[in-house]
C-alpha cells in the first residue's frame, strides 16, 4: 500500500513542477520581459528617384519628327537636311523613316516598357516601295515632355549623336503604311 502512495506522490509532485514551470514560462515571457520592439524611423527626406509613368500604346500614337541641321555631302555635292519621321500606331505597329538624300526606314513593332519604347524592326524600307526582311531593336526614351530620345540615329553624316523627335498635332492612321507597301501586307 506504501508503494502506491509514494507512485501517487511522485507523479503529483511532476504534475505540479510541469505546472510551475509552464506558468513561470507564460508570466516571464509576458510580463517580465519587456525587451522593446525595433521601431521603425521613416526618413521623409526625398531621395533620388525618379517616377516612372505607365504608358500604353494610345498614349504614345502620333506623329514624331525631327530635322536636323544642314551638312555637306560629297557624295550629293552640296548640302543635306536630314529628316525624320517616326509613326507609332495604336496597334503596335510603328513606321521610322529618315531621310537626307532619298527616303529610307524601319517598320516593325514596338513595346512600351516604363519609360521607354522598344522598335522591333522587321523591314527597312528603301527610296521606293521595296521591302528586305531585318532584325534588330531600337530603344527610345519617352521624355517628361512627351517627346522621344533617340541615342541610335541611323544617319552617319548627321552631326548629333542624340535627336529628340517632337509629338506633331498630325493624326496618323496605319492604311497609310499599308497603302505604300502592299506588297508586304498582302494577305
Amino acid at each position: 500500500m506504501e508503494n502506491k502512495s509514494t507512485g501517487k506522490t511522485v507523479a503529483i509532485i511532476i504534475l505540479l513542477l510541469a505546472v510551475l514551470g509552464l506558468g513561470g514560462y507564460i508570466i516571464f515571457d509576458k510580463v517580465l520581459n519587456t525587451k522593446e520592439e525595433p521601431t521603425i524611423v521613416e526618413d521623409n527626406a526625398k531621395t533620388n528617384e525618379t517616377s516612372i509613368q505607365t504608358y500604353n500604346y494610345n498614349d504614345v500614337k502620333g506623329l514624331y519628327t525631327y530635322t536636323g541641321q544642314q551638312v555637306h555631302s560629297e557624295a550629293n555635292d552640296g548640302n543635306i537636311t536630314p529628316k525624320y519621321e517616326l509613326y507609332l500606331y495604336e496597334n503596335g505597329m510603328f513606321y521610322y523613316n529618315y531621310a537626307y538624300l532619298a527616303g529610307e526606314g524601319k517598320i516593325g513593332n514596338y513595346t512600351i516598357v516604363n519609360n521607354t519604347i522598344v522598335l522591333n524592326n522587321l523591314f527597312d524600307t528603301h527610296s521606293d516601295v521595296s521591302l528586305t526582311t531585318t532584325n534588330g531593336t531600337n530603344a527610345l526614351t519617352i521624355n517628361e515632355d512627351g517627346s522621344l530620345t533617340d541615342n541610335n540615329q541611323p544617319i552617319s553624316i548627321v552631326k548629333e549623336q542624340t535627336i529628340t523627335l517632337k509629338k506633331t498635332p498630325t493624326n496618323v492612321n496605319y492604311q497609310d503604311v499599308q497603302d505604300k507597301f502592299k506588297s508586304a501586307f498582302a494577305n
